[in-house]
């Protein structure tokens, strides 16, 4: 079997495309399927996945203008947005070699169109010669959806929203220590992986940035718990809960419980952490990994926070976490297909689910108790939009996690005290 990863990279794409994939989790998959890869070949297959998806409306932009009648499904369009990307962006890719791969592939999923394929990419060959593309983070400031750019300007200050879109990738991968000293960590580590690249993440006080490391897995102290995965803003926004010794604690968006696990940590057996999420089947995985690290979770709550609170009692909590479903705006660079699925409506669709959830869950605060809301997502729409609502809490804190200036995920997040 042919193992290119351009090939590959549009079966990826093809999977996000049909299936509403994540590009991550179907990436992972492909590599974990294909362990002969080298090094080198797993670096072009993630380029070629997240470049395209990312300079995805640039791409079909100079592909409509060169067949504007073309109907093209699924499959055909990640295999042309593969092609287009690298004749566009990576000028060291042959050309020929380019187009020949694509018009092969072609053959095997839609076999009357290879010649179209063909046909399509010498016209942006040619095309690109005489009208080269501008560098790929112009490519991707000018492709993204007007009401989004228009959304970060507001959010973020005029110019911000262009360097948020352009930030670097990929992003680092993030270890956090659970025990042990985070310098020891680094130490070893780079002992043990030379060829790799470890240092102390300059957001997380316990986290360490990654890279080129190969399976994270496989790594010194994580099997046995003593580090563990988890993206740096994420844990920045744990922390920032300011969890005390003794303190009963409540994180009412769990989801995969990361968070939850690191708040669990920062109490020990001082204290209390509990769970609350709409997904019964996070929380069993929830528990199970705890139960694998040792981690001391306290009670779980399968409930719908948008519409009420269920058995979580009003006043219960010191502090409370509510890191609300959103857009995910804050990790396009791991999530670049958000840029395809999300809308305008959407955000505010959003908003209102993010405004009932604060609501409903809010008066878990004991008075003189700490909340903390959180998303991922840089927008204004996302986090001053929604907060304002409350009553009966003092803003403390407002903050913003930014790629192009922290190098973690995007986030925003508010501090906020009940009056007492």
């Amino acid at each position: 079997m042919n193992l290119s990863p351009r090939l590959l990279a549009s079966s990826v794409l093809r999977r996000v495309l049909e299936e509403d994939a994540f590009a991550a989790a179907a990436l992972s998959a492909e590599i974990d399927r294909h362990p002969q890869l080298a090094p080198r070949e797993r670096s072009a297959l993630t380029d070629l996945v997240y470049g395209p998806l990312r300079a995805a409306r640039y791409l079909d932009g100079r592909l409509v203008r060169l067949s504007p009648e073309a109907t093209l499904s699924p499959p055909l369009r990640a295999l042309l947005w593969t092609a287009a990307y690298e004749l566009a962006f990576r000028p060291a890719a042959p050309a020929p070699a380019v187009v020949s791969d694509a018009v092969d592939a072609a053959k095997t999923i839609q076999p009357r169109a290879s010649g179209f394929v063909n046909a399509l990419l010498r016209k942006l060959v040619a095309d690109l010669a005489s009208s080269p593309a501008p560098p790929l983070p112009e490519a991707l400031v000018a492709g993204a959806p007007r009401w989004l750019r228009r959304s970060l300007d507001r959010s973020l200050g005029p110019g911000e929203g262009d360097l948020f879109l352009a930030a670097p990738v990929p992003p680092p991968l993030c270890l956090r220590v659970r025990h042990g000293d985070r310098d020891s960590w680094i130490d070893r580590l780079c002992r043990e992986l030379p060829d790799a690249r470890f240092e102390p993440s300059p957001v997380a006080p316990r986290g360490i940035r990654c890279a080129d490391g190969g399976d994270p897995r496989r790594w010194p102290g994580v099997a046995e718990g003593a580090l563990v995965l988890q993206e740096e803003g994420s844990q920045v926004i744990a922390e920032a809960l300011g969890v005390q010794p003794g303190d009963r604690v409540l994180d009412a968006c769990a989801g995969r419980g990361n968070k939850t696990l690191a708040l669990a940590d920062r109490l020990g057996n001082a204290g209390t952490v509990d769970a609350a999420d709409l997904h019964g089947s996070k929380l069993e995985r929830l528990r199970i990994e705890a139960a694998r690290l040792g981690a001391r979770v306290g009670q779980t709550f399968e409930i719908d926070a948008s519409v009420g609170r269920g058995d979580v009692a009003e006043g219960a909590y010191d502090r409370v976490l509510i890191d609300a479903p959103c857009s995910g705006v804050g990790t396009l660079r791991r999530r670049p297909e958000i840029l395809l699925r999300r809308t305008e409506a959407s955000i505010l669709e959003l908003a209102a689910l993010q405004r009932s959830i604060l609501r409903s869950m809010a008066p878990a605060v004991k008075p003189g108790g700490s909340l903390v809301y959180a998303v991922c997502s840089v927008l204004t729409e996302e986090c001053e939009g929604v907060i304002e609502v409350l009553d009966g809490f003092e803003l403390q804190t407002l903050r913003r996690l930014l790629p192009h200036r922290e190098g973690s995920d995007g986030y925003a997040f508010a501090v906020l005290r009940r009056r007492g």
